[in-house]
């Protein structure tokens, strides 16, 4: 099973960045506080986390980030979680 952070201020974020990036392409962390309405320190802590759990990937120069299959499949559970309660 794939998790999310255990705080709830975290899965918040971290949702939010997944959801900015689910439809394809790369952003920077400037572009996902901005599209998130979250601040940067927010959005680094989120990427941090999902980086860890191998759901977002960073290009080559870990200026941009882009989702992966497995975060896509986290998005898609969290979804279903969510719409349940």
């Amino acid at each position: 099973m794939i998790t999310l952070s255990r705080r709830k201020s975290n899965v918040h974020a971290e949702l939010a960045v997944l959801r900015v990036l689910a439809p394809g392409g790369q952003l920077s962390v400037i572009q996902l506080a901005r599209q998130t309405d979250l601040g940067g320190w927010a959005v680094r802590t989120a990427i941090g986390y999902l980086d860890e759990r191998g759901l977002l990937v960073p290009t080559y120069d870990r200026q941009c980030w882009r989702i992966t299959p497995r975060g896509r499949e986290a998005l898609v559970h969290a979804q279903e979680v969510q719409r349940e309660r």
